[in-house]
């Protein structure tokens, strides 16, 4: 994980500011959404590992009330701005055999969702391949 953390780091050109939040999306978002042109998270799938990490004693409805909180909230701090959410769409692939993994996917599902329900526009993508889910829509919000 160190390795790949230092090549994200020196793949991203020098002029962006990195800001590295393993918790308090929602504060980080309203903390620099008006200082850029816009602000990439990268990515709602590390940021639900350390979320569930961290309350890894709550029962898995707490978990996922904590999670769509915290999504909800995202959404209200980036009001105004262009936000890009980058997230793993985990509930294409096998289903896990542990409660421990099943349970993630189930969160991981439930939070995409959230996000892709607030956002403007939703990609998916496919072997670098972007295919458009949502488009943007002519009615203002």
């Amino acid at each position: 994980m160190r390795s790949r953390i230092a090549r994200h780091r020196r793949e991203r050109p020098s002029h962006w500011k990195t800001v590295e939040e393993p918790l308090s999306l929602a504060s980080a978002v309203h903390e620099h959404i008006r200082n850029c042109d816009l602000l990439l998270v990268d990515c709602l799938t590390l940021w639900l590992s350390n979320l569930s990490w961290e309350r890894r004693t709550a029962s898995v409805d707490e978990l996922e009330q904590a999670a769509l909180t915290e999504m909800t909230a995202v959404a209200r701090a980036a009001a105004g701005g262009r936000l890009v959410l980058v997230t793993n769409e985990v509930g294409c692939s096998l289903v896990p055999d542990t409660f421990l993994g099943r349970s993630f996917q189930n969160l991981q599902g439930l939070a995409n969702q959230s996000a892709a329900r607030e956002a403007d526009v939703v990609y998916q993508m496919v072997a670098g391949l972007p295919i458009l889910l949502k488009p943007q829509s002519t009615q203002s919000k």
